[in-house]
């Protein structure tokens, strides 16, 4: 068994890039713009025009060359996809020379970060990962729970947030907090199988209910 530590990281506030020319560093693009990673550059050596198309369409800069030293230690995550080992492996050690977190599709020894199959529904995020040992059955059970969590729960999810929000901002204990937005879950019966737990004087009894459901430019070498 392989121990990972699951977390999740604010590309907004870290320098992310990917490396590479094809469909899985397109992939790995939309996921970190999607992620909230603004104009992330992708270092893509003699890329053909229909991906630097594609790319600065998403959201990417191109760039026609592979990162510099000094462009890896700005870098806090690189994601590597579509060069052959040859050329992915040379980069990952500069780049983890720099103490950046790398992954290189398809490659798990060259992959401190791995990328779990994520379902999003608004702010809510779920992330299954089998540590490298089955992509396909991670995915195969995010459309399970695609399936279980529908896209109403993008707005349970933006109401919780602001019930919470609401209580901080007039400085309501945190203890407090922590209990009002338990009683929403409970009084709104979205988690009849679970949730919050039933405080001791009551039973879980709340039926479920149902809620309405310019490109940046091109950087040269």
């Amino acid at each position: 068994m392989t121990a990972l530590l699951p977390v999740s990281l604010d590309l907004r506030r870290l320098p992310v890039a990917v490396a590479g020319h094809g469909e899985k560093a397109l992939t790995r693009l939309a996921m970190i713009i999607e992620a909230g990673a603004i104009h992330p550059r992708v270092y893509a050596p003699d890329a053909p025009a229909d991906f630097i198309a594609r790319a600065e369409a998403l959201g990417g800069v191109v760039v026609d060359r592979l990162p510099s030293d000094a462009e890896l230690d700005d870098l806090r995550v690189l994601f590597v996809a579509d060069l052959d080992v040859e050329t992915a492996r040379p980069l990952h050690d500069r780049a983890e020379a720099y103490k950046v977190l790398v992954n290189v599709e398809d490659v798990v020894p060259l992959c401190a970060l791995q990328v779990p199959s994520v379902l999003r529904r608004g702010d809510l995020a779920i992330a299954i990962s089998t540590a490298g040992a089955s992509p396909s059955l991670a995915i195969a059970m995010k459309r399970e729970l695609a399936r279980l969590i529908g896209p109403e729960w993008a707005e349970r999810t933006a109401a919780i947030r602001r019930l919470r929000m609401a209580l901080r901002g007039a400085g309501t204990p945190p203890a407090a907090v922590k209990s009002a937005t338990d009683e929403m879950i409970r009084r709104e019966g979205w988690l009849p199988l679970g949730g919050a737990a039933p405080r001791s004087d009551e039973t879980d009894t709340d039926t479920a209910a149902t809620t309405p459901t310019d490109h940046p430019r091109r950087v040269k070498a």
